[in-house]
């Protein structure tokens, strides 16, 4: 058999395996579980789950209230917002950030697909008056391939939890 052959027979047992959209999102669910253990996991969240967020959008959400973690996000457009809240609720402890990944499929099946994900990190529970008191970061996925859908996925959530570097 030669290399050609064997790639073929490779993306003739990856179609097979995704045939239906089932097999689609049961992939999904579990980079998405990958995701939320690098990126999700707080002090306070351990062993994160994908839920329903809502009407066909599922993820997961954590929270911390611990500021010198909450602190260790370097993203420059959320840090000050992070830390003047850190500062002026110092005493009274009551800084909590809510985390947020998920995703939106619109169309998904083996052929091509289109999917929104979405990353959100969310201080408007903090009880002080700020400008800024959310940051979010969306990306429309497509992919018209197996192939595309396996390669391209989990390289566009890594992108949307850039938010929470």
């Amino acid at each position: 058999m030669n290399n050609k052959q064997i790639i073929e027979l490779q993306k003739q047992k990856i179609a097979s395996h995704f045939s239906d959209s089932q097999a689609l999102l049961d992939y999904m669910m579990e980079t998405l579980g990958n995701f939320y253990y690098r990126y999700l996991e707080t002090t306070k969240d351990q062993d994160l789950q994908t839920i329903e967020l809502g009407p066909k959008r599922w993820g997961a959400q954590s929270s911390e209230s611990n500021s010198m973690e909450v602190l260790k996000i370097k993203n420059p457009s959320v840090r000050p917002h992070l830390i003047e809240a850190a500062k002026s609720l110092g005493a009274q402890g009551g800084l909590n950030v809510q985390y947020t990944l998920g995703i939106e499929p619109l169309e998904l099946n083996s052929e091509k697909g289109e999917i929104i994900i979405f990353a959100k990190i969310d201080w408007s529970n903090t009880p002080t008056n700020m400008s800024k008191t959310s940051e979010e970061k969306t990306l429309r996925f497509k992919y018209s391939s197996l192939g595309e859908f396996r390669k391209g996925f989990a390289l566009k959530l890594e992108e949307a939890c850039e938010i929470f570097l």
